[in-house]
């Protein structure tokens, strides 16, 4: 192992407490959206993931959408392929939305401007 590989083992180490509970919240934010995404809620989880503001989850969720929407099609019948790529397309436009309403909010000023460019990178991070 390099001695940069060890110094991260370290810091890792030393922050360990701040890192998993930094996980835990994670979790309990993705468990939350995920309830909503089993009733296929799509505005309640879009709804839920902006009200957590970890633009974390956006990346990751906005980067499965994006990927699924411009995937080529699959040979024959695929339903969950399909329930998917409808689901995807509602989230888009919900995305689409709210990307839609950030200008708004970046000229207000403050904590919520501060919020919503931060907001507005990671969706174009991964649109």
């Amino acid at each position: 192992m390099a001695a940069t590989d060890d110094d991260a083992i370290v810091d890792i180490m030393e922050q360990h407490d701040c890192f998993i509970g930094s996980m835990q919240s994670r979790l309990s934010k993705l468990q939350i959206v995920y309830k909503y995404w089993q009733r296929h809620d799509v505005r309640g989880a879009i709804g839920a993931t902006e009200k957590m503001g970890d633009h974390a989850l956006v990346r990751v969720f906005g980067s499965v959408i994006y990927s699924t929407l411009s995937a080529s099609s699959s040979v024959g019948v695929d339903i969950e392929a399909e329930q998917r790529l409808e689901r995807c397309n509602l989230c888009f436009l919900e995305l689409e939305k709210v990307k839609r309403c950030l200008p708004v909010l970046t000229r207000r000023g403050g904590s919520i401007a501060k919020s919503a460019q931060a907001l507005n990178m990671a969706l174009q991070e991964v649109s």
